[in-house]
């Protein structure tokens, strides 16, 4: 568990980052009084990549590009840099308004498909082009471990700081797997056998890397500013739980399912909901009646406690047998406040449990960059174990600091 943690710490350390691949899909055209049709096209060619047909004004939404271009489209356009200079060195894609029409009396002019000559690349970087904001420097290259090192409790003031490069051979073997992202010169396929990429996959599949592990830096990015959870911290815990893809797994050690990008399980249900009230209350009353939410969660029946787990783990469950790939996208994306959520009850319950082991004393100056680090203790492997090397500290005549408490901590 120690070394987990370790692991964890060291790649909070870097600009790490979250993403998405491909689904595609046909959209239905809405009926609307003005119709609009846009071309979404490479800078570096012009080459058409998509038609995207909109019933409203201003940008296709993310999702609609999503629905009638497919999610790789989609991601590529969101983490596109702005262009400057020479639009032919420009990498990623850029969207161009083909046309209105009146839908009610079909009027208005054709779509058709476009040349070099007919479709031009927008002048200057402006916001329709790129969803990054022209300030942003952000450039995906492709090193073994990505080049800027931030503090991994820092607050980032915009999203774009949260892009990382972080080469994850499980991430691509699900790439690969579902083929999404394309190995198959490499040996094997670029698989081996436990399900992860080798060398060959993961070098074939880093772009395709690069896109998923970024794709809900937004939601991450939100969900810290509400919670006031460290940003990178949230999502060094999904890079580590699940390398951003939500599958469900099995905790063998415990018997029970793991779900979503970070892991929820019925211990970390039950910390969310006795270490937060604010969430509680929010479940409890969407689930029972005004008179039972007055309890305290550890005050109702283990009947009623088991049904309240129950409907957190499916509030990030994001496993869908029907879905493309088989995760759900949409409710991956409104998880992660549930996430950020369990992280901050976790840091209140770390408080009680230090209080508890070593007296209101002891817990006088401990850092806040160490009650982080017990905090991701309690996380992964729960308060008995945190408890249990406070107390050896104490015993010690050690000072709670993480280097002190960690020598503690069971391996594993």
């Amino acid at each position: 568990m120690r070394t987990r943690v370790l692991s964890l710490l060291a790649l909070c350390s870097f600009l790490i980052s979250a993403t998405q691949t491909a689904t595609a899909g046909a959209a239905r055209l809405e009926q609307g009084t003005i119709g609009y049709t846009w071309w979404l096209a490479r800078w570096s060619d012009n080459a058409l990549q998509c038609t995207i047909d909109i019933t409203h004004e201003g940008l296709p939404t993310a999702n609609e590009i999503e629905s009638q271009c497919g999610l790789k489209l989609r991601l590529t356009w969101e983490v596109t840099p702005p262009c400057k200079g020479d639009v032919s060195a420009c990498r990623g894609l850029y969207l161009s308004l083909a046309s209105s029409r009146d839908l009610a009396t079909a009027t208005g002019t054709p779509t058709s498909s476009p040349s070099l000559e007919t479709l031009t690349p927008p002048a200057t970087s402006a916001t329709f082009a790129s969803p990054l904001p022209a300030s942003a420097t952000v450039t995906p290259t492709f090193t073994a471990v990505p080049d800027e090192k931030v503090y991994w409790l820092s607050r980032p003031n915009s999203v774009e700081k949260l892009l990382s490069n972080y080469p994850l051979a499980f991430l691509a073997g699900r790439l690969i797997a579902n083929r999404i992202a394309n190995a198959s010169e490499c040996p094997n396929g670029g698989l081996l056998a436990n399900g992860a990429a080798n060398a060959c996959g993961l070098e074939k599949a880093r772009y395709e890397v690069y896109l998923w592990q970024n794709r809900f830096n937004q939601q991450i990015f939100d969900a810290a500013k509400d919670t006031k959870v460290p940003p990178y911290l949230l999502k060094g815990v999904f890079v580590m739980e699940t390398q951003m893809w939500p599958d469900a797994s099995r905790n063998e050690a415990w018997d029970f399912g793991e779900y979503g990008l970070g892991q929820m399980n019925q211990l970390g249900a039950d910390t969310l909901l006795a270490w937060n009230g604010s969430f509680y209350q929010r479940l409890c009353g969407a689930v029972f009646n005004k008179k039972t939410c007055e309890k305290e969660y550890i005050s109702l029946p283990e009947d009623q406690r088991a049904i309240l787990r129950g409907s957190t783990i499916n509030l990030v469950r994001a496993d869908c047998p029907t879905c493309a790939y088989g995760i759900d996208i949409a409710r991956t994306e409104a998880s992660v406040p549930y996430f950020a959520e369990t992280l901050r009850a976790n840091n209140a319950q770390v408080q009680q449990v230090i209080r508890n082991a070593t007296g209101w004393y002891f817990s006088v100056g401990v850092t806040s960059e160490d009650m982080w680090r017990f905090t991701l203790v309690n996380y992964h492997a729960g308060p008995g174990c945190l408890y249990s090397a406070l107390g050896a500290s104490r015993l010690a005549g050690s000072k709670l600091t993480w280097r002190n408490v960690s020598k503690h901590l069971e391996p594993g």
